[in-house]
């Protein structure tokens, strides 16, 4: 790949040191980005970079890393972003983690002349950052302390609706590692504890408007890629969104939810995927919803909490808390409750509110709500510091002690995270390997093993195609059942998605519109050619796909020598907890169909396990009694520079 030039890439990178009131910009080629691409890819360089210094994620000089891709700005599923980071959430030892979001923000930050922002820092009162093309300030902001996501965003962008705002809510200034970093509604850096990261920095927002524009290299080449999708109907038809505009867990409640509350779709900015449900809840407000989002109807089917289930997404947005941590904490609750685990009265004492009649409560929904979700946000609830940390905490104290840490252990197997059908094979290999739930930017698990994925192209022509298993045998069937998990082999689908995540999260480009049923017109088309074709399009650099996957392979093995780096990773961390291992446990999938849940019962055996490690270590090119990278593989992937650091410090 030729170095970057000015096609794609806007080529400054702006740093802003809160504490000394100081900015500066350099110039994006000192990271290499023809190397790294962008979002993720540079967020990695760039900490490599900085020594991946071993501080605390509340610490000041925490790096907060908010990068785009020479992709971001064009039309199409590009417009995201990738924050980056030491994460609050992640548990029980700080990591250096991801998490991406979209909406307008991305677009607007590369308009402004921007391909990563790092701000480190603490201001002595709360600001936010203003930016305008060349023009950057640090403005006070004591007057949107304590504000809501929603409120705060309609402020800043009174005096020029151009403004596109990333903010926290209260959950992020009083630090709870559920608080999320979140620009409109619904485009949200979920994962990662950021709005803490953001809230210790007393950093409530970044407003941006951008005048520019991205120059591509051959326009009428990508005008061309582009028309040859949607001439196959490709890309107006898009990719998964039609369950996330939905009432996601199915029931009686999906007809009230679309005829009373749906008023539209959205989706983010130039992006042809409106994937968002637009609802308003009058009383409540307005917002897209999608997912996660949903996260209080999970276990709750009742007919009557139709607005509920809507006011819940609501109000966890307006208030900047993570929306899959609260699903996972209802789940626990329900599912506890109704194994006889803890019971009614332990759960109102653990959580100190009343529980709703079909948790077995006498609270009103709204009450319920409302006063969970404001003491998580005010850091006064035990949950504040994450679901996963409170009940490993609360677990020892109450009678069912042994078998509450087990369900606990389960949910939340690796980094603190809820797990997220880690029945995949693949997938329970991919996240171990890495830093948090990887779940939401890996679909590829899901188009290549299951038969009804979502664009209906059979696992095995997309499995053939691409050279990598494929099928429900990919997944840890549990014994005793019809179907048998099928261990050998499973690597080279983690090495495929790892690869192809890393580029995904790098462009960026939108999970959903970059799977490998994507696309998909073999010989001639996929998802690998069509990101070749218009990254090529784009920068002017010449890729065929073995360059593009010799990139997301670099980028991969950089992100793990930051992970061996700053936390001192080997093999022996690359697991799961103790009693995630060899018990049956419950794997909910949307199914895409009018039942919506299925539930498959899992089973990981932790000696097939190590062996998948095994193979897996030997297939990427690492030693495997450590789980580190030969010199040999870095040297093959130009990073001679990483092999020698890492030498040094024994790694």
């Amino acid at each position: 790949m030729k170095p970057a030039n000015s096609y794609g890439w806007a080529g400054t990178v702006l740093k802003i040191d809160l504490t000394r009131q100081e900015i500066q910009t350099v110039p994006t080629k000192m990271f290499e980005p023809e190397k790294y691409i962008g979002g993720q890819g540079l967020c990695n360089k760039v900490f490599w970079d900085m020594g991946c210094p071993k501080i605390a994620p509340l610490d000041p000089e925490n790096p907060l890393m908010i990068s785009v891709g020479p992709l971001t700005g064009i039309p199409g599923p590009f417009n995201r972003a990738e924050i980056c980071g030491i994460g609050l959430q992640n548990y029980p030892e700080p990591q250096f983690t991801y998490s991406g979001f979209g909406g307008k923000f991305p677009s607007s930050m590369k308009y402004a002349g921007y391909d990563l922002m790092v701000i480190t820092g603490k201001a002595e009162t709360p600001v936010y950052i203003e930016i305008s093309d060349n023009e950057v300030q640090i403005k006070d902001a004591t007057g949107l302390w304590g504000l809501d996501l929603i409120e705060s965003q309609k402020i800043l962008m009174e005096k020029d609706p151009a403004f596109s705002v990333l903010a926290i809510g209260p959950a992020g200034e009083n630090l709870s590692s559920l608080a999320v970093v979140a620009t409109e509604t619904s485009s949200t850096a979920g994962q990662g504890g950021f709005g803490a990261v953001m809230g210790s920095k007393n950093l409530k927002a970044v407003a941006v408007k951008g005048t520019g524009s991205v120059k591509i290299a051959h326009p009428e080449t990508f005008r061309k890629i582009i028309a040859e999708v949607q001439a196959k109907g490709n890309w107006s038809k898009g990719a998964a969104q039609p369950w996330g505009r939905q009432f996601l867990w199915g029931g009686d409640q999906v007809e009230v939810i679309e005829e009373h509350y749906r008023k539209n779709y959205a989706g983010p900015y130039g992006c042809p995927y409106q994937c968002y449900g637009f609802y308003d809840v009058p009383g409540e407000g307005k917002g897209a919803v999608f997912c996660a989002h949903w996260w209080y109807g999970y276990t709750n089917p009742n007919k009557e909490s139709a607005r509920a289930n809507v006011k819940a997404s609501m109000l966890s947005q307006k208030l900047g808390i993570n929306g899959y941590e609260m699903l996972t904490l209802i789940r626990l609750m329900n599912d506890t409750i109704k194994d006889q685990i803890l019971t009614k009265a332990e759960w109102e004492e653990i959580a100190g509110v009343r529980l709703p009649e079909w948790l077995g409560g006498t609270a009103s929904e709204d009450v319920f709500l409302e006063t969970l979700l404001q003491s998580i946000a005010s850091g006064k609830s035990v949950f504040s510091q994450g679901i996963k940390r409170a009940m490993d905490q609360i677990a020892p104290e109450v009678q069912n002690s042994e078998a509450l840490q087990k369900i606990v252990d389960i949910e939340y197997p690796a980094w603190g995270y809820p797990q997220h059908y880690y029945g995949w094979i693949g997938l329970l290999l991919h996240v171990a390997l890495d830093v948090r739930d990887a779940g939401n930017s890996t679909d590829e698990y899901l188009s290549l093993n299951r038969p009804d994925n979502v664009l209906g192209v059979p696992p095995e022509e997309l499995g053939k195609h691409f050279d990598v298993p494929y099928g429900m045998a990919n997944f840890a069937h549990a014994p005793g059942g019809e179907e048998q998990a099928v261990w050998e082999g499973v690597e080279r689908q983690t090495q495929f998605t790892l690869i192809m995540q890393s580029l995904r999260n790098s462009c960026p480009i939108c999970n959903f519109a970059s799977l490998p049923d994507s696309y998909f017109f073999p010989p001639e088309l996929d998802y690998q050619v069509f990101l070749s074709r218009v990254l090529s399009a784009v920068t002017g650099c010449d890729l065929d796909v073995n360059a593009l996957v010799k990139i997301g392979e670099r980028i991969w093995n950089m992100r793990r020598a930051v992970i061996i780096e700053f936390e001192g990773r080997t093999r022996e961390a690359d697991r799961y907890l103790d009693n995630f291992y060899d018990v049956v446990w419950e794997d909910p999938h949307d199914s895409g169909t009018e039942e919506r849940l299925v539930v498959l019962k899992a089973y990981v055996d932790k000696k097939k396990f190590e062996a998948l490690k095994n193979r897996y270590y030997q297939l990427a090119g690492w030693d495997e009694k450590t789980g580190w990278p030969t010199r040999k593989k870095l040297e093959e992937l130009d990073l001679k520079d990483v092999a020698d650091k890492l030498l040094r410090d024994n790694k």
